[in-house]
């Protein structure tokens, strides 16, 4: 069978791990590079770091860490850091000098205004990285179930092994079915995201200063 819907359970179940272990990761590098280290040391170490293609991990996950799901969700988890490191890192660069000047103006807390000002710009931040990140978690995946590409046990299948496997006995069908539901995955996972973040927050009204900026 070209798609078998145990391995799209196992590939969506990878990129969910990843996704949320990444996005995280990536908000707390953000912060961190943004109030304990230099904001242009950083930046060099993620331009440096986001370079180092997720393909070539590979052989270097199987060597140090060995085939196992912790190596695999590292790679998911590891190429969907940067885009939210980027995002929330410039949300927070971003001024809003009427809104800044008139919290100032009022006298409000230290509390008070990180509330008010900083966290709303962390969170819409945060929001767009991870509708970035959703894509790129797909694209990791494929990487990743390439990572001891046939094991047995519970986590034993995944798209990505068939896409492989499709290669290596030439069955082409096989390989164009698990990329179209690869695609599919990533339409699905998307709308989903951007559905959730405008019925929360952009429908009810709530601050969110980098998208509306931009609109």
């Amino acid at each position: 069978m070209e798609v078998d819907l145990n391995d799209i359970a196992l590939s969506t179940l990878r990129w969910s791990i990843g996704l949320s272990v990444g996005c995280l990761a990536g908000l707390i590098f953000a912060l961190v590079s943004n109030y304990i280290f230099l904001k242009k040391p950083s930046r060099i170490l993620n331009d440096y770091l986001r370079a180092i293609p997720i393909i070539g991990l590979v052989p270097v996950i199987q060597m140090n860490i060995g085939i196992n799901e912790y190596g695999k969700i590292g790679l998911i988890a590891w190429a969907v850091l940067f885009p939210v490191w980027i995002t929330v890192r410039n949300s927070l660069n971003v001024e809003f000098e009427n809104c800044e000047l008139m919290l100032r103006s009022s006298k409000k807390s230290s509390y008070q205004f990180f509330s008010f000002y900083t966290l709303p710009k962390i969170f819409s931040g945060f929001l767009k990285g991870v509708e970035l990140a959703i894509g790129i978690a797909w694209l990791a995946v494929v990487a990743a179930e390439w990572v001891g590409t046939y094991t047995k046990g519970f986590w034993a299948g995944g798209l990505g092994y068939k896409l492989i496997l499709g290669y290596e006995i030439n069955n082409w069908n096989m390989v164009h079915m698990n990329l179209l539901t690869f695609g599919l995955l990533g339409f699905v996972s998307a709308y989903s995201w951007r559905f959730l973040v405008k019925a929360l927050f952009i429908g009810r009204g709530t601050f969110n200063p980098i998208l509306k900026s931009g609109e």
